[in-house]
């Protein structure tokens, strides 16, 4: 929970023509996953080669979806709370 709290201050103190999510150095962003708990569950190269998605989550269910620039620069695109895996058979955007 205490990442939460961390993260908003973060969302909150940017300026408003940066990114409208936090973005930091690619060091900053991987100590601050390790100090609250998050481990690196997936990471894929974006189609055209000129990012890196990552999916960061927590044991308590809390997940974090970053971009890598190619200068290093890692910015939050996405959180939340919970999810489940979805099954490899279901091959339909329909319920």
């Amino acid at each position: 929970m205490r990442w939460v709290i961390v993260l908003v201050l973060l969302l909150c103190g940017q300026p408003a023509n940066a990114n409208p999510l936090a973005c930091r150095t690619l060091a900053d962003a991987r100590q601050f996953s390790a100090d609250n708990g998050m481990t690196l569950t997936w990471q894929g190269i974006v189609h055209g080669g000129g990012m890196v998605a990552e999916v960061w989550q927590t044991q308590a269910g809390l997940w974090v979806i970053a971009m890598i620039t190619p200068m290093g620069v890692s910015c939050l695109q996405f959180y939340g709370e919970g999810g489940q895996l979805v099954s490899k058979k279901r091959d339909t955007l329909t319920p």
